[in-house]
């Protein structure tokens, strides 16, 4: 923890890092897809029926997309609260552990860490429906991905 403390890291710069690194994954797809198409003389949605690994990476970008954009939106609801903050953390890190984005599950871990100076407001309940939706979401794509590769 004296190394994190080195660094000046606490979980807001986690959070922002972990918003940056979705919606920004997203947006590199997208620019890749779209200049693989212009290399290719190709359209977007003709790389995308060629390749089946490419359109479910396009599906995951967007939920991330989605996912980076709600926690940008609840930023100031999510960092008040240790346990929403841990949560949203340990939600989050599972659906990127199940597709595979390395990064994030790194950030999430770092932010679970720190997240110890958070205060604890006693009675809140994390939406269990949310989190499982999320999960859900992602397991499908993994699912799409494990009959891509058979």
């Amino acid at each position: 923890m004296k190394s994190l403390r080195i660094f000046k890291v606490n979980v807001n710069v986690i959070y922002y890092i972990l918003v940056a690194l979705m919606v920004g994954s997203s947006l590199f797809l997208g620019m890749y897809l779209g200049f693989l198409g212009l290399v290719s003389h190709q359209t977007v949605i003709s790389i995308l029926k060629q390749s089946p690994y490419a359109t479910i990476s396009l599906l995951i970008s967007m939920l991330n997309l989605i996912v980076g954009y709600y926690l940008w939106m609840e930023k100031d609801v999510i960092l008040r609260n240790r346990r929403k903050c841990r949560g949203m953390l340990v939600t989050i890190g599972l659906a990127q552990a199940l597709v595979g984005n390395l990064l994030v599950v790194l950030g999430t871990i770092i932010g679970y860490v720190c997240t110890k100076n958070l205060s604890e407001v006693s009675g809140y309940q994390m939406s269990k429906l949310k989190a499982g939706l999320v999960i859900a979401a992602y397991g499908i794509c993994l699912m799409f991905i494990g009959l891509i590769v058979k």
